[in-house]
């Protein structure tokens, strides 16, 4: 079969052409069509369908982990009670702001039981702590000397108090020309709790 010249076919009129080259032509029109209908159509789709089916998991995992949530209600009720009463503990151990100096009695009590020689016993201005509710601190200045078991039982003293009371900035040295007897300074912190309709 001879092959036809295609440098003479006549653009303008298709029909003239050898019946292989329309059958040609009209292949490649109709595979360019397919292509094009594929892209624009179907692969559309199907990028659309893959969003359905990826929309479709998150909202079924939402689902089962809201299930779950709903299913474990009563738990987490239960929880929130046992938590609502370990607060109300835990306030429990912060006192108000008229028991403050009961405990500063009973820091003093615990520095002279433990043999200590109390220089300085200065309370300072109250501040509120930065929290979300009215916690506030009632710093002191404190100034001991006595010997190292003296000032660790003071420490343990404070430590074993059922109110709440921090050490900080805590400067232990040797008192020179006294043999084995220590100074410790150091700023208490003693917490106590006012509520925000009594804080003034």
């Amino acid at each position: 079969m001879d092959l036809p010249n295609f440098a003479e076919l006549d653009p303008q009129e298709p029909g003239n052409w050898p019946p292989i080259v329309q059958f040609g032509a009209i292949f490649l029109v109709c595979a360019f069509l397919s292509f094009m209908v594929y892209f624009l159509l179907i692969q559309t789709e199907m990028d659309d369908l893959e969003g359905f089916r990826r929309d479709h998991e998150r909202l079924k995992n939402d689902f089962h982990n809201k299930q779950q949530q709903a299913a474990n209600l009563n738990i987490y009720r239960k929880q929130k009670e046992e938590l609502s009463i370990l607060f109300e503990e835990m306030l429990g151990a912060l006192p108000p702001k008229a028991d403050v100096d009961t405990l500063l009695t009973d820091l003093s009590k615990t520095g002279l039981e433990t043999g200590l020689e109390l220089k300085l016993f200065k309370p300072g201005p109250p501040s509120t702590e930065k929290t979300d509710s009215e916690f506030n601190t009632l710093p002191l200045d404190i100034h001991v000397t006595g010997s190292y078991h003296e000032i660790g039982k003071f420490v343990s003293g404070i430590a074993s108090l059922t109110r709440i009371v921090t050490l900080h900035n805590v400067k232990v040295g040797l008192i020179a020309g006294q043999k084995g007897k220590l100074s410790m300074d150091a700023t208490a912190k003693v917490y106590y709790y006012q509520k925000p309709e009594t804080a003034k």
